[in-house]
């Protein structure tokens, strides 16, 4: 197989990041020592790039800063600040990719950019949704409770002073106050506050 052959099989099928497991599943007529090599040898030359230990990036492929969180670890789906700034519920940030996971907690930096993982038990990995394919979010309501939870911001914290008003208008409220029930007092003490402040 040439790398032009390849470089077409990844671009039908999408495969802009890739693993050895996805192409033995999809290139299931060529054996796993021979797939490596192949890799190995373009590696070398500079066709694809080795984002972290089995995962790679076809060189010239685009491939945006939430596919690559998403491939880093799994499980897991994007939440607190990265989320939160998705949904335009703060402002756009400048720093880490913040994901959950119920692994441990982790932190890579792949092309100048931090992804950061944060552990969080199995009772509480919850109430996400595919953003695209395989990349997972939090819902709006999971990224605050998160947030709560990890950051532990004070009342006085600048997350309270920088929130969308307009976003908010339609926020599901009662929703999260049920899902503040499965977390520590302290994050339902927030959200008691979180209401209080989007709805004076």
């Amino acid at each position: 197989m040439s790398f032009v052959e390849f470089q077409k099989f990844c671009r039908d099928n999408h495969l802009a990041l890739f693993t050895i497991k996805d192409l033995r599943i999809l290139l299931n007529e060529y054996s796993e020592p021979y797939l490596r090599l192949k890799l190995s040898r373009w590696k070398e030359k500079g066709y694809i790039t080795r984002i972290k230990n089995g995962l790679y990036q076809l060189r010239d492929a685009t491939v945006d800063e939430f596919e690559i969180a998403a491939s880093l670890i799994t499980p897991g789906y994007v939440s607190l600040e990265s989320a939160l700034s998705h949904y335009s519920i703060i402002p756009d940030v400048s720093g880490p990719v913040t994901s959950i996971t119920t692994k441990n907690t982790r932190y890579f930096t792949i092309h100048g950019v931090q992804y950061d993982y944060y552990h969080i038990k199995t009772a509480l990995f919850a109430d996400y949704h595919s953003l695209r394919g395989t990349i997972f979010i939090a819902s709006p309501q999971k990224a605050i409770l998160d947030f709560f939870y990890f950051r532990k911001p004070t009342k006085d914290h600048q997350f309270f002073e920088r929130l969308n008003p307009e976003i908010l208008k339609n926020f599901d409220m009662r929703k999260m106050e049920q899902m503040a029930l499965k977390y520590p007092s302290q994050v339902q003490k927030l959200t008691n506050y979180f209401k209080h402040v989007t709805t004076r």
